[in-house]
């Protein structure tokens, strides 16, 4: 005689339950591993990826602030150095203008001074000096400075000679212009006005352009027409490059504050941050930027390296969730088979 089967048929409702109560016992056994590593990942990317953007936020707007503050710092600085040295050739000149007057420009005194002058101010090359009323024009020449670079004196005379309009003209307002192509070599041209005379200065901005490299700051000089007068790129220099067409160049030129910083984009697409002061001589600006990019380049490294470092703790969290998840989810699982088993003997 065959024994009765007492277990559930598969089609009746107690089979369908049975079936499915195994089914999420199947679901529940397998899926605590996976349970388990999306919780972790979730709260290792939340805390450390909420600290890491926190930080990251704080500590550029603190080195936005600190690189604004130094920038126009250093144009300030720079600006300062720039109308300091113009003051002093046109004081310079001036005292010696006046021994000339009463003394001669061929007297010893004069000789004698103008020795003086240019041992004290060795970047001068030459001083061209026209007296309005009698017309006359006086020329005192550094030869140092011309057998020191080997540079012909006569282009410095010739210089004058063909620039003579800028002593006769009749606006007070001091010029300044780059000869460089000119002469060879980096000099600029510094004409101005003193009571009833006019004078020229050929120098040399050496000593200027020196005192403007500050690292990733670079600072530049532009006259009143935007015409580059010193510049850390030489060949712009050389070339007498305008940049009235950039955007900078035209806002700086709309506004009528004496200094400014904000955020320009050059012609290459790159962001900077750009500080202008006016200077009170010969319409000069003085003008100092330093990319975006390099202020922040610092941050975005050390972003990266807490991206990364969050990455490699969310790997081995999981490895550990995953491994320790076994440990917990084989024994449970046997004791799922063993409950089925049993269910399946009554």
């Amino acid at each position: 005689m065959r024994a009765k089967d007492n277990s559930p048929q598969l089609d009746s409702p107690a089979g369908k339950k049975s079936k499915k109560r195994r089914k999420d016992d199947k679901i529940s056994v397998f899926s605590i591993g996976a349970k388990l590593v999306i919780i972790i990942s979730f709260l290792v990317v939340l805390s450390l990826g909420s600290i890491t953007a926190l930080v990251s936020y704080l500590v550029i707007q603190d080195v936005r602030l600190a690189a604004e503050d130094n920038n126009f710092e250093i144009n300030r600085r720079s600006a300062v150095e720039a109308e300091k040295t113009f003051v002093n050739i046109m004081s310079h000149c001036g005292i010696l203008k006046q021994v000339i007057n009463s003394t001669g420009d061929q007297s010893e005194l004069t000789v004698n001074v103008a020795k003086t002058f240019f041992y004290d101010n060795p970047e001068i090359a030459a001083i061209a000096f026209f007296d309005r009323d009698s017309q006359v024009y006086s020329y005192l020449f550094n030869d140092d400075f011309f057998s020191s670079r080997d540079i012909d004196k006569t282009l410095a005379e010739n210089w004058f000679y063909y620039n003579s309009f800028y002593f006769e003209r009749e606006s007070p307002q001091a010029v300044i212009v780059n000869v460089t192509s000119y002469f060879s070599i980096h000099i600029l041209g510094f004409i101005f006005h003193q009571d009833e005379a006019a004078a020229a200065v050929l120098f040399s901005p050496e000593t200027l352009t020196k005192s403007f490299s500050f690292g990733t700051n670079k600072s530049y000089f532009i006259n009143g027409n935007d015409n580059i007068l010193i510049h850390p790129d030489f060949e712009m220099v050389r070339d007498n490059t305008n940049i009235t067409r950039r955007d900078f160049i035209r806002t700086m030129r709309r506004t009528a504050q004496r200094n400014l910083q904000t955020f320009y984009t050059d012609e290459d697409g790159e962001v900077y941050f750009g500080a202008f002061a006016k200077l009170n001589t010969g319409g000069v600006v003085v003008i100092t930027s330093i990319g975006y990019d390099k202020v922040f380049e610092g941050i975005v490294a050390t972003t990266w390296r807490n991206i990364y470092l969050t990455v490699s703790v969310l790997f081995i969290s999981i490895l550990f969730v995953w491994f320790y998840s076994k440990s917990i989810s084989i024994p449970l699982k046997r004791l799922a088979i063993a409950a089925q088993n049993r269910r399946r003997c009554f």
